[in-house]
């Protein structure tokens, strides 16, 4: 869990959720509330996190953001998350692909995560999009966004490249993790 104030001053906070269960979840919303010392609720944000799905043991990240900063008085907040079992029955999920990726600050200083997604599969794919976590040196999410792959359609085999953006971290970058999932062609 990691916390910063962007350049319009409000209060980003990131994480990761993991399954703990023994199946695939989905729909899975994550809800920060802010309170005061007396207890009462401040405010409240809640987002979805950006995996359609997510295998047991696996985690996925999420990004809250509290556009109008801290409210006065602020003095601890609780997360929680919420999702249910994934629908077997829909089968319209699809993560058989490969990828690779490198990080680079161009020159103005965004870091810039590329590389090629690869369908590895047997089964054309849709709306395949990369999911990219940026880490810290203490292993803490300094940065997470989502982007659809250049080529929108990947049949067996096919590759297509992808770009990623950070024009503002919450701290140093010292790794990345890339996820790559799409649905099955109809």
């Amino acid at each position: 869990l990691n916390h910063w104030l962007d350049s319009s001053g409000g209060v980003v906070l990131v994480g990761q959720v993991k399954n703990n269960s023994s199946e695939p979840l989905e729909f899975v919303r994550v809800n920060a509330q802010l309170f005061d010392g007396e207890g009462n609720l401040l405010v409240e944000q809640d987002n979805f996190v950006s995996s359609e799905r997510i295998a047991p043991g696996e985690y996925a990240p999420f990004s809250l953001v509290f556009a109008d900063g801290l409210p006065e008085g602020t003095v601890r907040y609780d997360l929680t998350a919420s999702a249910r079992y994934a629908d077997r029955m829909t089968g319209s999920f699809y993560a058989d692909f490969e990828h690779t990726g490198q990080a680079e600050f161009d020159g103005s200083g965004i870091l810039i995560v590329s590389g090629q997604v690869r369908n590895r599969g047997g089964q054309t794919a849709n709306l395949v999009k990369v999911i990219v976590t940026v880490f810290d040196d203490e292993h803490r999410v300094v940065g997470t966004d989502t982007t659809l792959v250049d080529v929108q359609q990947l049949g067996p085999g096919e590759t297509s490249p992808y770009t990623v953006r950070f024009f503002e971290l919450g701290g140093p970058p010292e790794t990345f993790l890339v996820n790559v999932q799409g649905v099955i062609a109809d």
